[in-house]
């Protein structure tokens, strides 16, 4: 999956989406995503398949909204068959947000 199709797939939720982080002033609720990393499968001086790793952060101002919004990102992932492993949950005192992050490979 390219930055693109994941773009356009988030920007299905119907929240600002944005790459690597929510620019200051940006109203909450939103999504921002990372590609933190690049794995492969390599064997005789050749590459058989690349995978990136992807970081997906919903960022919202109350546990109602997050739940409400989860369920929205993990049908989604859902739908396009991406299975995701890890997450992760935060909460920034300063900012009053919190912070739902999954990790997947695509």
């Amino acid at each position: 999956m390219t930055q693109e199709e994941l773009n356009t797939m988030l920007n299905r939720i119907g929240i600002p989406v944005r790459y690597d982080h929510g620019e200051k002033g940006l109203k909450v609720p939103f999504i921002y995503y990372t590609f933190e990393r690049a794995s492969a499968l390599n064997a005789d001086n050749y590459t058989y398949h690349k995978k990136n790793v992807v970081s997906i952060s919903l960022v919202t101002t109350s546990k109602a909204s997050q739940n409400e919004y989860a369920s929205k990102l993990e049908d989604l992932i859902q739908e396009y068959e991406l299975p995701f492993g890890d997450t992760s949950e935060g909460w920034n005192n300063d900012e009053k947000i919190y912070i739902l992050t999954y990790f997947m490979e695509v």
